[in-house]
């Protein structure tokens, strides 16, 4: 699995629930917010992407009605920096989480750290009142849990919630077991600027995220285009590998720091499903001249990235 897995992206999406509280959408017109996001879904899990198996109309209308997005991808793919993410606009690496968080890793208070700050909890100072129903696994101790980031309420699992059939909730009023199916949540540096972006609320100006704001393209607007887009994993759970990768219109390169044989390197105009890995073993040596000078640009702009992010790799390489 590369780090920059790609995705299927419907916004109006976690069962994530805000709303303006009646004083406020009084005196304009203030939006609500629905976020459900789905984990593990890709292009060919929707019909409106094309599939013939997976039949799902209800979703198929809000991409018809609303915005899809063809080329969104997570930062990370793996739980719980993917959630960080999501949240924050900041990688996995900034944030302390870089790998889902393990039980053990759960007993000594892994998690999302006081202070740190959420686009929920920005909407929650703006007036908004909050809801969170489903999975969080970004920490259980009581200073990680949700109520401290930015949810009114929340109604889900602390933890991993691996167990989607007749799963035991964590409640206010406590834990209950319940039948049914539970959402996951998926991630995407950009939510945190795009949410604040599209209900006109201001990034704080002491929080510094690394996304960018895409609202302009949900009311028919342009935005300034990504030259290229980063993503990392740091696998330390069930294996180990330490990857990051840089991807433009035209490239991906995908380095594993720890194991310089496994690097990747796409064509996406020749190869955009990523089947042709045009390096051998990690060598440069079969590439053309233009291949190389490309590999060489996006390696620089990796770098560039990871310094720029204070990546903790740079200390060891």
């Amino acid at each position: 699995m590369t780090p920059q897995a790609k995705t299927t992206f419907v916004l109006t999406l976690l069962i994530l629930c805000l709303s303006v509280r009646p004083s406020a959408a009084a005196e304009g017109n203030e939006l609500n917010i629905v976020s459900i996001v789905t984990d593990d879904q890709a292009l060919w899990s929707l019909s409106c992407f094309g599939s013939e198996e997976s039949l799902t109309p209800n979703l198929d209308s809000i991409a018809t009605e609303g915005a899809r997005f063809v080329n969104a991808f997570t930062a990370t793919p793996v739980c719980s920096p993917r959630r960080a993410t999501f949240f924050t606009g900041r990688y996995g690496t900034q944030l302390g989480i870089t790998d889902f968080i393990s039980q053990p890793e759960d007993e000594r208070g892994v998690g999302l750290r006081p202070g740190t700050v959420t686009w929920p909890a920005v909407l929650q100072h703006h007036g908004y009142t909050t809801m969170l129903s489903g999975k969080w696994h970004l920490g259980r101790a009581p200073a990680a849990q949700p109520l401290h980031f930015g949810f009114d309420r929340f109604y889900g699992f602390l933890g991993s919630g691996t167990l989607p059939m007749a799963p035991v909730f964590d409640f206010p009023d406590g834990r209950r077991k319940l039948t049914g199916c539970t959402a996951d949540v998926i991630s995407s540096v950009d939510i945190f600027p795009s949410v604040l972006g599209l209900l006109g609320v201001e990034v704080p100006r002491d929080w510094k995220h690394e996304g960018s704001n895409f609202s302009p393209l949900l009311r028919g607007q342009v935005r300034p285009k990504r030259d290229t887009l980063f993503s990392q994993y740091d696998l330390h759970n069930h294996g180990f590998a330490q990857m990051r990768a840089a991807r433009n219109a035209h490239w991906k390169l995908v380095r594993h720091f720890e194991s310089h044989l496994l690097d990747e390197f796409y064509d996406l105009s020749a190869d955009p499903s990523e089947n042709y890995d045009l390096l051998h073993w990690g060598s440069l040596h079969n590439l053309t001249t233009t291949q190389k000078q490309a590999h060489a640009e996006l390696d620089a702009k990796l770098h560039a990235w990871m310094e720029s992010i204070g990546d903790p790799l740079l200390q060891k390489h």
